[in-house]
C-alpha cells in the first residue's frame, strides 16, 4: 500500500527504540506488473520505484517525535487487485476478466485522502507538540501533482515547503516518500534540527503521518 512506508517506519521505530541497533526501512512498488494498459484513468498515474532510509540512535530531541496511523477497512474496495492473494486465486477465468489487475476509484480515493490525511497529521503534530507552521518541509505521498497540491492547501502549507516528484516519477506507491526524501535532499540537503513532516494515504484504506527532527 502507498502508506506502507510509514507503517514500516512505525514498526522499525518500535523494534529499535532504546537500543543501539540500526535498521533499514525499504519502500518499493512495481505497478507495471499489475496495471491495466487499457485503463487510461490509472495507467498514466503510476510508476515503479524503490527507496530506503537507514535508522539508528540519535541524541535526545532528534529523530521521530511522533508517528500516527489510521485504517478503515470499510473502504478497502476503493483500491484493489481482486485476484492473486488469499481472497481469490488467479485462474484463467480471473485473468480473462482482468481481476488480477489494479483497480482504483480515483475520486473516492481523493475524497478519503483529503479527509483522512489532515486528521492524522493533526494528531501527529499534536503528539509532537508542534504546529504545521513549525515544519520546515512536508513530504506527502505523491499520488499525482494535483493531489499533492490539494493536500498542501488542505494542510495550509505553501508549495515551496512541499517537495514534488509526482510529475517526474508518477505514483510509486510505498516508494513515494523515500524517493521524494532523496530528491528533496539532493536539491537542498537537510540540515540538523530541520523539522520534517511525512504524510501518506494508501489502499486499505489507510493513512499515516510522522513528525521528525533531522539529525
Amino acid at each position: 500500500m502507498c502508506s506502507g512506508f510509514l507503517y514500516a517506519l512505525a514498526t522499525a521505530d518500535g523494534l529499535l527504540k532504546d537500543t543501539d541497533s540500526t535498521g533499514l526501512v525499504i519502500g518499493a512498488d512495481m505497478y507495471s506488473t499489475i496495471m491495466d494498459r487499457a485503463d487510461r484513468r490509472t495507467v498514466s498515474l503510476f510508476g515503479d520505484g524503490a527507496g530506503a532510509v537507514l535508522l539508528g540512535r540519535v541524541p535526545d530531541g532528534y529523530g521521530f517525535r511522533s508517528i500516527k496511523l489510521t485504517t478503515d477497512g470499510g473502504y478497502r474496495e476503493l483500491v484493489e487487485v481482486v485476484a492473486g492473494g488469499t481472497r481469490e486465486r488467479i485462474t484463467p477465468d480471473a485473468i480473462t476478466a482482468g481481476r488480477d489487475l489494479f483497480r482504483m476509484d480515483g475520486r473516492a480515493v481523493r475524497a478519503y485522502a483529503l479527509s483522512a490525511v489532515p486528521k492524522v497529521v493533526a494528531e501527529a503534530l499534536s503528539a509532537a507538540a508542534f504546529d504545521v507552521d513549525d515544519m520546515d518541509r512536508v513530504i506527502v505521498h505523491q499520488g499525482n501533482v494535483r493531489l499533492v497540491e490539494m493536500l498542501a492547501a488542505e494542510l495550509g502549507v505553501p508549495m515551496d515547503r512541499v517537495p514534488m516528484t509526482a510529475a517526474e516519477y508518477g505514483n510509486t506507491g510505498a516508494a513515494s516518500i523515500p524517493v521524494t526524501l532523496r530528491a528533496a535532499h539532493a536539491e537542498r540537503p537537510f540540515e540538523r534540527g530541520e523539522r520534517v513532516l511525512l504524510a501518506a494515504v494508501g489502499g486499505g484504506m489507510t493513512a499515516g503521518a510522522c513528525v521528525l527532527v533531522w539529525h
